[in-house]
């Protein structure tokens, strides 16, 4: 009788320890699909096999006739001037070539690209950075020829070329100085005349300073 008890006894304590370990585990599960929805993050497939994780959120705000959104819906992500249906992107985005290598990688805010975005080919070299804010390509940025050499840096204004923009030729000379205008070449006397009395200061101040240590050196 003793020992049918003891039995019982040790039975129903391995009962316990089993359902406490399961609830546990249960209870871990949850929390982690809680963090999963909490994030929205989502993996999807294209049409080409590559693979997206990017993240997604509800915006309640009113969308930006002039601004351009990336959105997702249906199992697809999309982009539309002006208007967004479905959720926007916001967070962290990577696209994957087939062979997994990275293609692209950035952030989205909100449903636009902001800060710095990243590009490669399939076989891991570099092809182009660039900054991004609510008004598109906007910033410094730089490209490459596929194969690690760098062709090309400056600045852009939602996509054009604006600035000093330098070209690097593949031979040790020196790079070459273009300037632009909202995607217009332009003279260095008309980029240095629209940039204002301050900037057209101290570029005399400059050229200045430079024709007096040429003479010093000669």
């Amino acid at each position: 009788m003793i020992e049918s008890t003891f039995a019982r006894n040790i039975a129903s304590l391995l009962l316990c320890l089993f359902l406490t370990g399961f609830a546990s585990k249960s209870s871990s599960q949850t929390s982690e699909y809680a963090k999963i929805l909490d994030n929205r993050s989502i993996t999807l497939h294209t049409e080409n096999s590559h693979k997206l994780v990017f993240q997604v959120k509800e915006l309640k705000s009113k969308p930006n006739y002039a601004r351009t959104y990336y959105w997702y819906d249906a199992r697809r992500t999309h982009i539309s001037q002006g208007g967004y249906s479905g959720k926007v992107l916001h967070g962290q985005f990577t696209d994957y070539f087939p062979s997994q290598s990275l293609n692209k990688k950035g952030v989205f805010k909100n449903g636009y690209r902001k800060g710095v975005w990243t590009d490669w080919n399939e076989q891991g070299e570099l092809l182009k950075w660039s900054t991004w804010k609510k008004n598109g390509e906007t910033g410094a940025y730089t490209l490459y020829d596929g194969a690690g050499n760098l062709t090309e840096s400056g600045t852009l204004s939602a996509g054009l070329k604006d600035g000093k923009i330098y070209e690097y030729p593949l031979s040790d000379s020196l790079p070459t100085l273009k300037y632009f205008n909202k995607g217009i070449e332009v003279s260095a006397e008309q980029y240095h005349d629209s940039q204002g009395i301050w900037h057209r200061t101290m570029h005399y101040l400059g050229d200045k300073w430079q024709s007096i240590f040429r003479k010093k050196t000669l």
